[in-house]
Formats: structure tokens, sequence, C-alpha cells
């Protein structure tokens, strides 16, 4: 204790000074921890941290801010700073203002001219004075409110069944709150929490910023004006090592209090219940949609094989019949030459050949190719007939004299159909089921390209697209699997061309293994259109040269996809001549190099016959694989302004509605993706699925609409 003088208005007056300042405002801290029950000063703090976080502390009034009642010298290092000043209630969070306020209170009560004899000491208004030059500044007020009185102890962790975890650990995170660099503070919730909030807790405390400085707390290593510099910077470098232990202790203390509070927060289990319940529906689900295709499949064939032997046996009973015909035309035959050869004897002049002998020839190959001439009127007799199309003539190309001139079994088809309403006689290839490996989690399908965000065709405007037509897959003409990719959607990364073997193998490496690897990515394309010389424009030789790199990825692989598959030209292959994909395809099989699926593009007319036949052709050309339709759409190559466009936007919706529901049926087609024009697209403005405001045309309303539990997709989608 000190002596000093203090003149004012009254005169000069002697007082004796107690100890004030940081030194020993924290000495006094440490003694009043030491002693008192901590539980007093977390409720505090508590409530402190509810007014900084609420936004309120500039809220109070007058009657809120400055002390109510003075303090005794003798109570003086029991008292903080705040409640000097007589801002208890607000605490950690105060502005200048409030403490300007709060000092000019105190004043009234503390000074020595102006507060009553009771208050005059001056120790006390010295420490009032103190206590403003330290709240007044926000560097040393925050420096004081580190190291004031806080009880930094966290739950331990262990605790028994049927403790309160809001009322254990939600006390601790609000007492912590009060020193958050970032504003505002997440509550911890209840029960009743959803998980997104929950979540958000977690996440800000993970991310937990302290403005808590330790600088004072630390200084151990004094430090005197008679010391050199050197010596003084050895004590400073000291004491910021202090400091900065102290800081990480105290950030590790934090992250010790979010790992013991998520390890018992019984809302993650339940949401982790939840989600995993949500998986097994989900497989549930998917293993009774695989065992009801399977159900579906096998009835199927065995309706077919009941067909088929309905159809053999008719087929034997039909030879019985001809074989009684022709013995009948045989005696017929004999008995006419027999009466030919009596003619000739008896006439006088023996009679020309006569040309009755058509009469009981055999049927000529023209008429038993003729199947459809023979079709009956009714239904059960036209499903015989085509299916004996089927199983005798393959594509079922023959003559028939009612004008399906060497038409395919898809015009056969058609006219049965006709002959027959109500009878749905489809395409039936007999293919096996597709191996598990190479089946997709959905046939449907989308393709955009995913660049980069700001520029033309960038993910930023594709990725939403891709999520509202709903497909199962995607891709982007590129390696890149993007974190903005959704994660139900499975991505498939494309080789879309390749002329230097390292910089691929480089790509494959940095892109495409590490995504294999993590389960990311199951399935790779191609080259894409490597016939065409504005795409990858590669011959077939050099493609053979790199495919290796592909298949050592070990993941099911599609052959590259060419803008011609078949060599022969008509207005689905853009124009390109030549025999790419025949001259590879062969080339590879010699080779032994495995392709695990075709892929194909199409651009013609709206017509599904066309469109039904092409596939089937090109599956049958290159040894029953798979079918990967990674390009599809109808499109006008001639047009050169949109109003030009021969297609018609209800022609193309009529067109969707009819091979989409087919491919779905089709066991040999394992996926397919329509390419959505832009609107303004000369050659493919009826194909847009998306109009000039973003919204989806009634195409792509339709295309959203099918589903692997709704094939057919909403038929009553109209223009």
């Amino acid at each position: 204790m000190a002596t000093v003088v203090v003149c004012g208005g009254l005169g000069c007056i002697k007082r004796d000074v107690v100890p004030v300042g940081l030194a020993h405002a924290l000495a006094s801290e440490r003694l009043r921890q030491a002693t008192t029950d901590c539980s007093k000063d977390l409720t505090r703090s508590a409530s402190l941290a509810s007014l900084a976080t609420s936004g309120s502390l500039n809220s109070l009034n007058d009657d809120d801010v400055g002390p109510t009642k003075a303090i005794d010298e003798a109570d003086l290092d029991q008292t903080n700073y705040y409640e000097l000043l007589g801002l208890e209630k607000s605490g950690i969070g105060v502005d200048s203002d409030m403490v300007k306020r709060a000092y000019h209170k105190a004043l009234l009560l503390y000074h020595p001219d102006k507060g009553s004899a009771k208050y005059d000491t001056d120790a006390v208004f010295l420490a009032v004075q103190k206590a403003y030059d330290i709240l007044s500044d926000k560097t040393k007020r925050r420096a004081y409110d580190s190291t004031n009185e806080f009880d930094d102890t966290i739950p331990s962790g262990d605790h028994e069944d049927g403790f309160d975890f809001y009322a254990t650990y939600g006390p601790v995170f609000r007492a912590n709150a009060r020193f958050a660099e970032k504003l505002p503070v997440p509550d911890l919730g209840d029960a009743d929490s959803s998980e997104r909030s929950v979540e958000a807790f977690y996440a800000y405390w993970v991310r937990f910023e302290s403005w808590r400085d330790f600088d004072l707390e630390t200084q151990t290593n004094e430090i005197h004006e008679e010391m050199d510099r050197y010596e003084k910077r050895h004590m400073k470098k000291e004491n910021a090592k202090l400091a900065a232990k102290r800081k990480r202790e105290e950030m590790e203390r934090i992250i010790l209090l979010v790992e013991r509070a998520r390890a018992n927060d019984p809302r993650l289990k339940i949401f982790a219940k939840q989600r995993e319940d949500a998986k097994r529906e989900k497989r549930e689900a998917r293993e009774r949609e695989r065992q009801a295709k399977e159900d579906a499949v096998k009835a199927e064939q065995e309706a077919l094989q009941k067909e088929k032997d309905r159809i053999a046996a008719e087929k034997a009973a039909s030879a019985k019949k001809e074989k009684e015909e022709n013995i009948k035309r045989k005696k017929a035959k004999r008995r006419a030459e027999k009466l030919l050869r009596k003619a000739n004897d008896e006439s006088e002049e023996p009679m020309a050949d006569l040309d009755f002998l058509q009469t009981v020839d055999n049927l000529t190959s023209e008429e038993t190719c003729a199947l459809a001439a023979r079709l009956p009127d009714d239904a059960e007799g036209a499903l015989a007939a085509y299916y004996t199309l089927l199983a005798d003539y393959n594509f079922g190309q023959c003559w028939d004299q009612k004008g399906w001139w060497w038409q395919p079994a898809s015009a056969a088809r058609d006219q049965i159909a006709k002959l027959a309403p109500g009878v749905k006689a489809a395409i039936h290839l007999d293919a096996d089921p597709l191996k598990k490996p190479l089946k997709l989690p959905g046939k449907k399908g989308v393709c955009f390209t995913l660049r980069q965000k700001g520029k033309a065709g960038s993910w930023e405007e594709n990725v939403p697209r891709t999520k509202v037509l709903k497909p199962y897959w995607n891709y982007s003409w590129g390696l890149e699997h993007i974190d903005q990719q959704p994660s139900d959607i499975a991505f498939m990364p494309m080789v879309w061309g390749a002329w230097n073997a390292d910089n691929l193998r480089a790509s494959l490496d940095a892109q495409v293994v590490p995504e294999i690897k993590s389960g990311d990515v199951r399935w790779l394309l191609g080259f894409n259109e490597p016939d065409k010389p504005e795409q990858a424009n590669m011959p077939y030789k050099e493609a053979l040269k790199y495919w290796p790199q592909l298949e050592a990825l070990n993941v099911p692989l599609c052959s590259p996809a060419c803008a011609n598959p078949l060599s022969d030209v008509d207005d689905s292959t853009q124009g390109v001549r030549g025999t790419w994909m025949r001259d590879f395809v062969k080339e590879a099989d010699r080779r032994g190099y495995r392709m695990d699926y075709i892929g194909v593009h199409w651009y013609g007319s709206p017509s599904p016959t066309a469109f039904k036949q092409r596939m089937i052709e090109v599956y049958q050309a290159y040894g029953e694989r798979p079918l990967l339709i990674t390009e599809f759409a109808i499109a006008d190559w001639g047009a050169k302004t949109a109003r030009e466009n021969a297609n018609k936007p209800e022609e193309v919706l009529a067109f969707m509605k009819d091979v989409v529901p087919w491919m779905e049926r089709q066991n040999w087609i394992a996926g397919y993706a329509w390419f959505s024009f832009g609107i303004d697209d000369p050659n493919g403005t009826s194909s847009a699925l998306f109009d000039r405001n973003g919204n989806l045309t009634a195409s792509g309303r339709f295309y959203q609409s099918v589903t692997n539990e709704d094939p057919d997709g909403d038929q009553s989608i109209k223009f």
C-alpha cells in the first residue's frame, strides 16, 4: 500500500492507495478461483455469451449500465473491472460507448470532489480510472478478458447412461462462446434440433476461432530497463513461445470438447441410424426391383418358350400335312404323266407338252419365304406367325405379295400390330441378361459439358440441369470428376481423344485412377467420334495403339462412339463416310482387346422404326455386345436457322415416347443419353430439353419422368 496526494476543487488530501492493475487483477482472480465455486462464474459467462451472440448489447439502456452501489476499498481485490464500472450485466462484448457511459456514472459515485464522504476513497477512484483505461481500449480489454476468471474445464466424456447431454455440454459451449471471433455463435440446441442445424453447430466449432490472448498470463520472464537488447529480445521470445503454447493448448481443449460432445451427442446417433435405415431400405428396394425384373424376364422367357413349343407343334403338324400333300401330288403327277402318255399314244397328232407339272411340284422357296401372306386375321395367329418369322428368318427378310418387299422384322411387327390391334409383338432378340458389373444404376443418362465456373457450358450452369432431369448416370466428354458432381448420379469419364502415350497415361493416373480406387468412378467411355474431323479425328490404327492403356484400368469399357457406326450413310450419320468402326472392331477382336459395350451415336429423323432397326443392326454387327447409346437426338443437318429446321417439337416428343420405353425394355441396351441441343441451335432446336428461360420443354418433362420404376414415363405430356 502506498500514500498519494490528490488535489481538487476542495483542496489537497492524502489517500492510501491499494494495488490495482492487470497484474494485481490476475493474482486476485487466481486467488478467487482457488477459493470459490466456479459454477457462479460459469453461469455468468453463459449469460454474457448469450448477450454477446444475440446482438442486443447496444440496446442496453442507461439503467443497465454503470454502478448502482459503491465498492468498498476492502473489496477491491475481489472485484473485477466490469463489476467496478457496473458492467456486469453486459460483461464481455461491451463497446467503448458503453464503457464511457458506465465510467461517467462511476465518477459521480467515486470522485473525491463529487462523491459523498462515504465513498470518497481515492484507492477505489484510481481503480475506476484504471478500469476505464483497460476496458475502453479494445486491445487491452481483450487481453484483460483473456485472463479474467474463466472455468476452462470440459466434461470428461465418460458418462453413464441417462445423463443429460444438453445440461452437461450446453453451458460449456456457451461459456467458451465468449471468446468467439466470428459471430453469431450457433447454440447446441436440444433433442428436437434438425440434422442440418446440428451439423452446422459442429462445423462452426471445428473451425472455431478464439480471440483469447495469453500474452499477459505468460509474462513469466520479467523484462527490466537495465537489460541489454539481446537479453530483452530473448525474454520476449520466451514469453511469446509460452503464449503460443497456451494458445495451442486452448485450441486443443476446444477440439477435445467438440470430439467428446460428438461422441456423446444422442442426436448424431439417431441421425446415423436414420441414414443407415434409409440406405438399407434403398438396398432392399433395389433388391426387390432386381428380383421383380428377374421374375419378369423369367416369365417372359417361359411365355416365349411356350409360344415356341406351340409353334413347333404346329410346324410339325403342317410338315406332316405337307408330306401327305406331296404324296398326293406325286401320285397326281404320275397319273397325269400316264394320262399324257396314253393320250399321245392314242392321238394321231401327239399333244404338245402340257405345263401341268407346276400344279404338282413342291412349294417354291419364294412361297416358303412369304410367311406374311399367310398371316391369319386373329391376334393369336398373328403372334404365332410373327415368332415363326423371327425364329426361321432371323431378321425376317422375306418377300410378301401384300407389299412388304424385303422388309425387316421391325416392319413385320408394325404390320402385325395393324392386323391385330392390342397385340404387342415387340422385337425380342433373346439377349442374355447383362452381367452385373456392366449394369448401370439405371439406363437413362445425360451429357452436359462441365467446364470451369464462369465459362460457357460450365458446371455452374449444367449441374443444376443434370439434377433436374434425374438421370442415373452422366458424362461431360472429359475425364475430370468435379467436386460439384451429384453423389446420387454415376459419373463416366470419357477419353475424348489421344495423341501422345505419355500424356494419356499421366492424365489417366491423375484424374481417373484415384476416382476408380475411391469407388467414385466405375465405368469408362472410349474415344468420341474418332471418324469425324471435327471431333477426336483419329485413324483407327492410332486408336488401337492406345486401347491397352484403357483396358489396364480394369473397369467396364465402352468402345469408341463413331458418327457412322456401320459404314453406310443415312440421315443419322452426319454425312460421315468410311469403315472406321468396322475396321477398329475387327482388328481389336483379332488382337483380343476388350470392349464391354459398343458406343453408338444417332442423329436421324423422328422415325422410331428407323432408330430401332439401326440399333439392332449395330448390335448384331459387332458380336452382340451390349449397346451404350451415348448420344442420340433428332437433327436436321441441312437447316441454317432454327426456323428452317424441318422437325417439329411434337414429332420429337412422339419419337421419345416410343423409343425410350422400348430401350428401357431391351436387355441388350445398357444405357442411353439424350443430347440436349440448345433451343436456338439450327440443327437440333426441336430436340432441346430446356427453353430460353431454363425451363424444361415438353420433351424435357417427358425425359425427366422416365425412371426405373416407370420406364414408360408420363405418356400424357403434350405440347
